[in-house]
Order: structure tokens, then C-alpha cells, then sequence
């Protein structure tokens, strides 16, 4: 749980999350601008030509206060949502409303409400006209999901052996899944674009 701990902001956290800027912007970016639907990967395409990597050698104290942001605001938003932020999995809050805990149900509409707006600015964006969209899209979703499926059979089998946990991660086990799923697909897109 050290990335819930204001000091793991520095040492976990901020490295952390440029080692995923860096997977997202080497492994991940292309792939998925070509394989989304046509509706969101057009007004994305732009992103295509952002250069992570001579954004980070021009101008390092912009991409380290913008993790340091980021960090920072989860951790606080982490404060006001979650019962106790060292291990925000904690339930023993008793505050409830309309049957559900107070810190989950803010949580999840925090949470819901924060994707519809950046759905709602990315359907705002202009539809390019030189989009690239991969012939076989369905190919990247199908491998996608083949591989989360197995990912989450393997980490459910090997994990579960007490039930009464299960609820706690589920939906982490379905996320980290899908995000290995989404990061070999991706790389064998990848390799077949060579």
C-alpha cells in the first residue's frame, strides 16, 4: 500500500507513473488510435504525433509537476472518497445513504461523472480526415479479451482460495486483466506493422 502514503507520492507513485506514460506513449497509443472505433480513434488522431519522449528531454519539469499533479490529486480525491486512504479498501464505515456506504457511493459517482466529461470533451473534438483505421479491428478486440479471460482465470484460481475476499478485487483483478489483455494485443499489433 505504498502508493496511498504521501511519501510513496515520491518514490512509488511519481516513477510509477512515468514508466506508464512511457508503456502508454511506445506500446499502447498507436494500436489503440487504430483500433477504436472509427468515431473515437478520428477525433484522437491527432495524439499521433505527440512525441512523449522529446516532450520529456525539452521540458522535464512540466512532465514531472504534471505526474506530481496527478499523484497529488488522486491522493486527495482518494481522501475525500475512500474511509481510510492507507488501505482504501477498508469497510468499516457505518455512514450510509440509501443502503450503500457514503466513501463508495462517492467513489463510483465521482468516478462515473468524471468519465462522461472527458467522453463528452473527446466527442467535442473535430473527426480527422487522414484517420488510419486497422482493416481488422475486431482481430485486436477478440485478442483483447481471449487474453484478459485467461489472465483473470489464472489470477482467480490461484488467488481465491477464501471466497469472502473475492468482492474486494474483483473489479481490480477485471481492470489488470484487461490491461494486460489490451498490452499484448498491442504489441503484436506492433510487430505485425514491421
Amino acid at each position: 500500500m505504498h502508493s496511498h502514503k504521501w511519501l510513496g507520492m515520491l518514490w512509488y507513485d511519481m516513477p510509477l507513473g512515468l514508466f506508464l506514460c512511457l508503456g502508454f506513449h511506445f506500446i499502447l497509443k498507436i494500436p489503440l488510435l487504430h483500433n477504436l472505433p472509427s468515431s473515437l480513434g478520428s477525433r484522437l488522431q491527432y495524439t499521433s504525433k505527440f512525441n512523449f519522449i522529446d516532450l520529456l528531454k525539452r521540458k522535464p519539469l512540466i512532465v514531472l509537476s504534471s505526474l506530481f499533479i496527478g499523484v497529488f490529486s488522486h491522493l486527495l480525491w482518494d481522501g475525500l472518497t475512500h474511509l481510510n486512504i492507507q488501505y482504501p479498501d477498508a469497510r468499516t464505515s457505518t455512514t450510509e445513504f440509501m443502503g450503500h456506504r457514503l466513501y463508495i457511493l462517492l467513489q463510483y459517482v465521482s468516478s462515473f461523472l468524471g468519465a462522461l466529461y472527458i467522453m463528452y470533451k473527446i466527442l467535442l473534438l473535430p473527426k480527422a480526415t487522414d484517420h488510419y483505421a486497422a482493416p481488422q479491428k475486431l482481430i485486436f478486440w477478440i485478442y483483447t479479451l481471449l487474453i484478459a479471460i485467461f489472465v483473470a482465470s489464472i489470477l482467480v484460481t490461484n488467488i481465491f482460495d477464501d471466497i469472502s475476499i473475492y468482492n474486494l478485487v474483483v473489479v481490480y483483478i477485471i481492470l489488470f486483466s484487461f490491461l494486460v489483455g489490451l498490452t499484448i494485443s498491442s504489441i503484436l499489433y506492433l510487430l505485425r506493422l514491421r
